[in-house]
């Protein structure tokens, strides 16, 4: 997706003035400056993240308690390698803020000095067993419930990330041959998946019996025809896996983990490298060995070295 689908996207939207006034003003700075195209993404992406939790907490202006309250949201919902990218992208957006005297204090100061974090050496998974588990959990007996499965259904099932789940649309959907095909949010690849009959009646569910009466090419939709922000998706899976049962002491949960999950699962099941590839849409293989091989723990317990006889 360009910068400009993104802000258009953005726009398409319901948000307060305040922020909409903020938001054209600070991307129109942003595309005129001489960063890559790849950087204006990554910053702007990263603002409608901090935007859209102003918005769903109703917050009317930025303060230092506001900031300090996003940080500590955030250090409880997302990895250190996320958390450390929005607060770089959130630095960049204070110092603009100051420089323009819209608050009285810079990034500066929130960020004396930003450590990049070291990579985790193990990914957290679930296994087949814990996911069916989850999706258990979901009571469909409300519209809420109906459209929570859906969602979790098209993590769980078929590996889409959050925004391509956020932002999937009817014409997206090819009913009769029961297939998904959509451009990735992240890297534009074009992925095509089958649609699991578990997602199909998720959506089916959901679609004539939950989602709101309105005129909209975007599945997931508010009652007033807006979409849903990137982070009350996180919330809304969140408490689904926190009230599921399964134990999730010291491991992380949350959207991209069902991701994970689908990926090690796969391998573990001895599925072929080039295939799970192409299920997460990855543009090489590289990418998933890289991040789904090396960090498998399970896997690694498989290949231990023997210990030579001393002596």
């Amino acid at each position: 997706m360009s910068v400009q689908s993104k802000i258009k996207l953005w726009k398409g939207e319901k948000h307060s003035k305040w922020i909409n006034n903020l938001f054209d003003e600070y991307t129109t700075f942003i595309i005129n400056s001489k960063k890559t195209s790849q950087t204006k993404m990554w910053e702007i992406k990263s603002l409608t993240y901090f935007f859209e939790y102003l918005e769903s907490n109703n917050y009317k202006k930025i303060t230092l308690e506001t900031i300090y309250n996003y940080m500590s949201y955030m250090n409880k919902n997302f990895s250190l390698r996320t958390i450390y990218n929005r607060n770089q992208c959130l630095k960049y957006f204070l110092n603009w803020l100051y420089n323009k005297k819209k608050i009285t204090f810079d990034g500066e100061m929130i960020y004396f000095k930003l450590k990049r974090p070291v990579s985790s050496n193990i990914i957290s998974y679930y296994t087949n067993e814990e996911i069916s588990k989850i999706l258990n959990s979901i009571s469909i007996k409300n519209k809420t419930g109906k459209r929570n499965l859906a969602i979790i259904s098209l993590f769980a099932y078929l590996g889409i990330r959050r925004d391509d789940v956020r932002t999937l649309r009817f014409e997206n959907i090819d009913w009769d041959n029961d297939l998904i095909k959509f451009h990735q949010n992240k890297t534009n690849i074009l992925t095509i998946l089958p649609i699991p009959k578990e997602v199909k009646f998720a959506l089916l569910d959901y679609i004539k019996n939950a989602r709101p009466n309105v005129k909209n090419n975007f599945i997931f939709i508010k009652n007033d025809g807006s979409l849903y922000g990137t982070e009350y998706l996180s919330v809304i899976t969140n408490r689904i896996i926190e009230n599921s049962g399964i134990n999730i002491k010291s491991r992380k949960y949350g959207c991209h983990v069902f991701r994970h999950s689908l990926a090690t699962n796969l391998l573990n099941e001895h599925i072929n490298i080039n295939v799970v590839s192409k299920i997460l849409g990855h543009e090489n293989s590289d990418t998933t060995k890289n991040t789904y091989i090396a960090y498998n723990k399970q896997i690694l317990m498989l290949l231990p070295l023997e210990v030579p006889e001393w002596k």
